[in-house]
């Protein structure tokens, strides 16, 4: 999908289907709900460029309140099926009020659990990650998987569960966009000079980063290669190199990593 084709598709979206917009004290990313439409429209057309199709079965994974799915909505055809997991209840109520209503195909569940690296008021659960699960049929497979601003809040036991399930749920030859601050030796330099929009305590022995000086911290990191390694023991392989963002730069942008299940 080329820029010119996906300002066609935000025109259709904007005149011709409904899309409900949820209210900014809602969104958790921060935008205002132009820019909430913006970034959503922009992970579609990444996804579209890499093989995400009007008939893809979608998979979720910290959808939050509907940043990719709204989207989605103007572009999955009936044939397709988008299914959102996040611990935010309240984000959860909000896209079975104003999506499913609308949209039967898109689904939307309450993963009960707790992390205390989101800090969200309107956090849910109070399981660990494994222990909470994944509500889903063991069997149901996906095309696609989707976790934006997910591995960027999880310390490596929780991102080994995640790649885990990912790698169950995915379709073989299917992929997996995902997006995660990486640490390797780009990334160290740029914290080293003080360059960089996080400062992760490289200290610490890995595989995961937290903030220096911090219990709480609003971004975690994880080492680069334990991570391909990780991945790649469940038979998810990255499509390519891992695609640099701009935060060891003080710009924004996490890194990208676009996984095939083999």
């Amino acid at each position: 999908m080329t820029p010119e084709e996906l300002e066609v598709l935000k025109r259709h979206a904007m005149w011709n289907r409904f899309m409900p917009i949820p209210p900014s004290h809602r969104n958790q990313s921060g935008s205002n709900e132009g820019g909430f439409l913006e970034m959503g429209f922009s992970l579609l057309q990444a996804m579209a460029q890499e093989g995400l199709t009007e008939r893809s079965h979608v998979l979720d994974i910290g959808c939050g309140v509907g940043r990719v799915a709204l989207p989605m909505t103007q572009f999955l055809g009936g044939e397709a099926s988008y299914f959102g997991l996040d611990i935010n209840l309240s984000a959860i109520s909000w896209c079975h009020e104003h999506i499913t209503q609308v949209y039967p195909n898109f689904d939307f569940a309450v993963v009960n659990a707790q992390n205390p690296h989101y800090g969200n008021k309107y956090e849910y659960g109070r399981a660990t990650m494994r222990d909470a699960g994944l509500p889903l049929r063991h069997d149901r497979k996906f095309d696609v998987v989707v976790a934006t601003s997910l591995f960027t809040h999880l310390l490596w036991p929780d991102v080994e569960f995640y790649i885990e399930r990912i790698a169950h749920h995915l379709q073989e030859g299917g992929f997996a966009y995902t997006t995660w601050f990486l640490i390797d030796d780009e990334a160290k330099a740029g914290i080293e000079a003080g360059e960089a929009s996080f400062d992760f305590d490289l200290s610490a022995s890995g595989p995961s980063y937290t903030l220096k000086g911090r219990a709480y911290s609003e971004a975690i990191a994880q080492d680069a290669d334990a991570l391909i390694n990780l991945a790649a023991r469940h038979r998810l392989l990255p499509r390519r190199p891992p695609q640099r963002g701009g935060w060891p730069y003080n710009r924004p942008g996490q890194d990208t990593v676009v996984f095939v299940r083999m």
